[in-house]
Parts: structure tokens; C-alpha cells; sequence
């Protein structure tokens, strides 16, 4: 929602200015690797000089409130250098990822490079399965290339409240689908982790337990979670989950037969978990549900909680289970 408002913002900006006779210049995202060489400035855009031995500072000496850094900088690591690479490599395209961006406007940023090998065939490509810190996430990526073609592609995460809650990005875990543009049952998968601070420096994010969970199922398999309500939510109502797949093979969990206060008012929730990845989920009502129902406080929620080995969902449920939560 922020971006949506930046981005009108922006657009209304454009269109005042050139009101005025004004032409605005784009401002372009600076490439961490580009400035490695270039001297930093000051805040009137001259390049900065480093001081005279003179006036700087003896190494005891305390900096005075003027030259102390800010806490944002002074407690900020150091962001190490991206090397680029390549992550996918076969008889179809290569993929290449060049840089990274840590705050562009969609949010954390990889750059990648396409490369399209074939001579007949216009090649899509898509996120179809994305973790950050073993967090299942969304990504904003779908490119496409001419035969014999390259291009130059976004693939970002613009959750901020993912970040806020995991921490630096140390291993971004990707799988891209690799389709035939006029032929999507022609299609591969390409799987790949990017280290952002190298490989050895990659964690795992481990939810601690929080005295107002309220734990559904735990097994051997999986653990669903609620974590809490949200009666503000970006739709409407939301329950929200913390989702543990502990199985060798991807889960999918779902709910059936949901009512709330003794009404039957279908939510939004369906959530596929691959083997050991985690996920933030929520279970979503429309304002408008709310109201044809006449649901103005929410009392009592009841579903049956369904999961499934989603390589098999023929099969019987692994979950099939009456719930009933008392927000």
C-alpha cells in the first residue's frame, strides 16, 4: 500500500511540474558496485574531502554532537559486495543475477540478466516457488524473451513487514518456472539460493513462542499456529497463522466449512508449504462479507482445518479436523 501511495504521489509531482513548463529528471537507483570507486558528497552534491591531519580528530578524543553519527548509521553492518552470477544455465536461456538493490521502489531487489538460447521459441519466465531465511514468500517477476533475445528483469519482494520481522536476507531460496509463451504445457523448472553475505553466513528464521499463540496441531509433520487477529486488515477480518512444514514433501492447508458467529462466511485461505519452510499466513474476510452477514464483532470462529500431502491430494487428509477459535 505504501508503494501504491509513493507511486501516485510520484505521478502527480510528474504531472504538475510539466503543468509548469518543468521537465523532472528520473531519479535512477545508484548500483552499490557502480560507487565503490566514485567519492561520497557532501549535502550540497560537492564530493567530499577528507580533513586535514590538522583538524581531525585525535583518536581518544570524543566527536563532538555535530560529527556523531546518527544511530541509524552508526549501528547499520556493512553491506558486503554482490558478486554477480550465473543461477540458471541449459539448453533453453540463462539467468543471470547482477546486482542487488536493498530498497529500490518494489522493495528488495535482485537484477537479473535473461538470455533466451533458442532460435523458435519466445520463453516466459516466472516465481514459483520463493523463501527468504526459510520463509515462504511472494516475488514480483514475469518476463518474457524473444527467441535469440536478452533482457534485463526485476525480481523483487516487496513484503516490508517480512523484513521487519526476520531480519537481514541471508538466503534467498528460488524456483523459476521456464514456459514456452505460446505453449504453457511446454514448460521446465530451474531451482537456485542466492547468499546475499555468503553461504556460510545463511540462516534459518526460528519463531520464539509467544504467551497469546493459540497452537491448532503440532505433530511430526507439520504445526499450525494462530499468532493473532486482525480486525483491521488490508480486506477486512483476518486470523493469522504461523505455518511449520517438517515433512519430505510439500503441504497444503485449507479451510472448510468456516462460519463465524453461527453464519457460514467462506474466507480466503489456502497456503502450500514446501518440505522444512515456514510461512506467515492469514485467513482473510472481506469488510463486505462482514456486513452482508451482519457481522459486526467477530465472537466465534469455526472451520475445519484441512491438510494435504500436496503431491498427492487425492489421497486422505493428513488434517481433518474441527476447530473453533474465541478471538
Amino acid at each position: 500500500m505504501k508503494k501504491l501511495i509513493a507511486l501516485l504521489l510520484v505521478l502527480l509531482l510528474t504531472a504538475g511540474l510539466a503543468a509548469c513548463g518543468v521537465v523532472p529528471v528520473p531519479l535512477l537507483p545508484a548500483n552499490p558496485s557502480q560507487n565503490e570507486t566514485e567519492a561520497p558528497a557532501s549535502e550540497n552534491g560537492a564530493p567530499k574531502t577528507e580533513p586535514s591531519p590538522d583538524t581531525k580528530p585525535a583518536p581518544d578524543t570524543e566527536p563532538t554532537p555535530d560529527t556523531e553519527p546518527t544511530p541509524d548509521t552508526a549501528s547499520a553492518p556493512a553491506a558486503p559486495a554482490f558478486e554477480a552470477r550465473t543461477v540458471i544455465d541449459n539448453e533453453l536461456c540463462t539467468m543471470k543475477v547482477s546486482s542487488i538493490q536493498e530498497d529500490s521502489f518494489w522493495g528488495y531487489t535482485l537484477k537479473t540478466q535473461l538470455e533466451n538460447k533458442t532460435e523458435n521459441k519466445n520463453l516466459s519466465f516466472a516465481v514459483k516457488e520463493a523463501s527468504i531465511n526459510g520463509v515462504s514468500c511472494s516475488a514480483i517477476f514475469l518476463a518474457s524473451v524473444a527467441a535469440g533475445k536478452k533482457a534485463n528483469e526485476d525480481l523483487s519482494f516487496s513484503d516490508d513487514a517480512l523484513k521487519d520481522l526476520i531480519g537481514p536476507y541471508t538466503d534467498i531460496d528460488l524456483t523459476i518456472l521456464i514456459y514456452d509463451s505460446d505453449n504453457w504445457g511446454d514448460s521446465t523448472e530451474e531451482s537456485f539460493h542466492i547468499y546475499p553475505f555468503g553461504k556460510d553466513a545463511a540462516v534459518n528464521y526460528v519463531r520464539e513462542p509467544q504467551p497469546t499463540d493459540t497452537v491448532l496441531v503440532d505433530n511430526d509433520e507439520l504445526s499450525v499456529i494462530v499468532t493473532g487477529y486482525d480486525p483491521d486488515a488490508l480486506w477486512g477480518y483476518a486470523v493469522n497463522f504461523y505455518l511449520v512444514n517438517k515433512a519430505d514433501h510439500a503441504l497444503t492447508v485449507t479451510a472448510d466449512d468456516v462460519s463465524v458467529n453461527g453464519v457460514m462466511c467462506e474466507p480466503y485461505w489456502l497456503e502450500t508449504l514446501q518440505p522444512g519452510k515456514t510461512a506467515f499466513s492469514s485467513m482473510d474476510w472481506t469488510s463486505s462479507s462482514f456486513e452482508d452477514n451482519n457481522i459486526t464483532e467477530v465472537e466465534e470462529i469455526e472451520f475445519k482445518l484441512v491438510v494435504r500431502n500436496s503431491e498427492d491430494y487425492f489421497a486422505d487428509p493428513l488434517v481433518d479436523k474441527a476447530m473453533t477459535l474465541k478471538p
